[in-house]
């Protein structure tokens, strides 16, 4: 398996700012309860038939297996930059190392330069984009979620 690389958190928030967001880290406890809801929102099939929310070491896999219907690579980048403006939270796959950002500005961002494992989504859940270390070839992925 692939190692995924590990964003430098103050570069990605500089990276974030430099095109126009405004940011704010998560701490440790907000990230995982976000991402926990995130995992119960968006990978419920794989952990029911894993037992596990993470799939080949990736939970973006859950969209490339598709455990989970989403919308893949260009499609995918185009539905996510149409999206209306709104408070996103980031949180990249390792959060316990980085453990994200709530982040606003004007519309969602593109991520896939980055080219890292990254999911971004509004509190409400509603939607999710998942950018991945394996972009172009795998990714990015958008699903509508069901809160």
């Amino acid at each position: 398996m692939a190692r995924t690389p590990r964003i430098d958190l103050p570069n990605f928030i500089d990276h974030l700012q430099a095109r126009g967001f405004s940011v704010e880290d998560l701490a440790r406890s907000e990230a995982r309860r976000f991402f926990t809801a995130w995992c119960q929102a968006f990978l419920g099939d794989v952990h029911q038939s894993t037992g596990k929310y993470r799939y080949l070491g990736f939970h973006w896999h859950a969209f490339s297996y598709e455990f989970t219907a989403a919308l893949s690579g260009p499609s995918a980048l185009e539905a996510y930059l149409s999206l209306e403006s709104q408070p996103v939270l980031v949180i990249p796959e390792d959060w316990r190392n980085n453990c994200g950002v709530r982040c606003s500005g004007h519309g969602p961002p593109d991520l896939t330069e980055l080219r890292d494992d990254l999911y971004v989504f509004p509190e409400s859940l509603e939607w999710s984009m998942a950018f991945t270390h394996e972009h172009p070839r795998c990714g990015p992925y958008f699903a509508y979620g069901n809160p």
